[in-house]
């Protein structure tokens, strides 16, 4: 059993070794172009000004294109931090040892866009389904198609206003999901009412995109 396994283990360190060996043949991100890129497309999609916070190279396994760049910023009035991923081309034509160019292919500052949008119109189903007592977040919003250690929506996603935007139509042209969080009170807490809740959305939006967390609250503190 011991020559066994040391039989297995020598032979995975040198397909580990092979795979790492792969891994510095492969051009290397050009940081500075990448920040340019990021910059100039949150700047240019939403109109307004950005700080780059930090900029740095991401694997997230040894395949070659797993290679994010992920852009961190801020917006010039604020602290909170929004995450740009960039890729690049994978391509080094003119053999310098950097890829050619790069391209944004996601960002999460949409999500707080269009969060308080889903809000609005997920507790406008809730009230006309007779409820009136709870408190409500939206959180994780995601779209199909964000690869691993990809944030937010895609960098094609449109820059919408509230008057613009409608829920089904977004869900159903973009798919994207969410997590919609209900606090009720304990007192109006029991299975018929939930089924009330879920009934009242799956009527409207598939059921495979709405994710419900129910929390049981005190009725005094939801007064609050």
């Amino acid at each position: 059993m011991i020559r066994i396994q040391k039989i297995v283990t020598s032979i995975t360190c040198l397909v580990m070794a092979s795979m790492l060996s792969g891994c510095k043949d492969r051009p290397k991100s050009n940081i500075e172009e990448a920040e340019k890129v990021a910059m100039s497309y949150m700047e240019n999609k939403y109109n307004k000004t950005f700080i780059l916070n930090s900029c740095n190279e991401t694997n997230f396994s040894f395949d070659k294109e797993s290679v994010y760049i992920q852009a961190r910023m801020k917006l010039s009035d604020s602290y909170k931090e929004y995450f740009v991923d960039v890729k690049p081309s994978f391509t080094d034509e003119d053999k310098d040892g950097f890829y050619d160019s790069y391209e944004v292919v996601s960002d999460d500052y949409m999500c707080d866009i269009i969060e308080p949008m889903i809000k609005e119109d997920m507790d406008n189903i809730l009230r006309e389904a007779g409820f009136n007592s709870f408190i409500s977040s939206v959180d994780q919003i995601s779209q199909d198609g964000i690869g691993n250690g990809g944030h937010g929506l895609l960098s094609d996603f449109p820059v919408i206003t509230n008057h613009e935007f409608d829920l089904t139509t977004f869900m159903h042209d973009f798919d994207f999901s969410f997590f919609y969080l209900i606090g009720i009170p304990i007192s109006a807490s029991n299975d018929q009412t939930k089924s009330k809740i879920i009934d009242s959305f799956t009527s409207l939006v598939s059921n495979d995109l709405i994710f419900f967390t129910f929390i049981h609250i005190q009725t005094r503190t939801l007064l609050k």
